[in-house]
């Protein structure tokens, strides 16, 4: 499950991502972006690591994503049982 909330008010322009993955679930989720942002903070819950990958490399905070590029975020869970879910947070121009 992905869930992405822009707020594009004329002075707050957040974005927050949230993947949230269910028990039994894959630990892999890949798409493709549609909107130009900046991610800054990463909050887990019911992870152990997790790599996220922009086009093929592997990035870490800050990083920035456009339209277009594929963006792939791998997990370990804590427990297998239980959801898991990363929350990014971040930016989108003006």
């Amino acid at each position: 499950v992905v869930k992405l909330i822009k707020d594009e008010t004329k002075d707050d322009r957040t974005i927050t991502a949230i993947f949230q993955f269910l028990p039994g679930s894959p630990t892999t989720v890949s798409f493709q972006n549609d909107t130009l942002a900046t991610f800054v903070t990463l909050e887990i819950q019911n992870i152990t690591a997790a790599t996220i990958r922009v086009n093929g490399g592997i990035v870490s905070l800050p990083f920035s994503v456009k339209d277009g590029d594929m963006i792939s975020i791998s997990i370990v869970r804590t427990d297998s049982v239980s959801l898991s879910e990363i929350i990014l947070r971040g930016t989108v121009p003006l």
